[in-house]
């Protein structure tokens, strides 16, 4: 059941946070087409979703020093992440 909850709330903040943040939409709208590139894209998705657990695990494992490292490069991956989806979704 924890897995399915974490799956939903990736599905619905992994590009609405950025998306909120580049272009002043609303929630509702940022996590609906986060949801639309979840769906588009299911591997990319997948596997950075897996990159995110490793982080966190690798976080996790030091006692939380390894946040000082990872969370600054999960967030401007993310960034990337948001940018290379919503490109390609302009383009397409």
């Amino acid at each position: 059941m924890g897995g399915a909850f974490a799956a939903f709330v990736f599905a619905i903040s992994v590009v609405a946070v950025p998306l909120m943040a580049d272009r002043k939409t609303d929630a509702i709208t940022a996590a609906l087409a986060s949801i639309v590139a979840c769906t588009k894209n299911p591997l990319t998705m997948l596997l950075w979703g897996f990159c995110i657990v490793v982080l966190v695990g690798f976080g996790f494992a030091t006692n939380f020093v390894g946040f000082i490292v990872t969370m600054p490069i999960a967030g401007h991956a993310s960034w990337h992440v948001y940018r290379a989806v919503v490109e390609a979704e302009k383009a397409a």
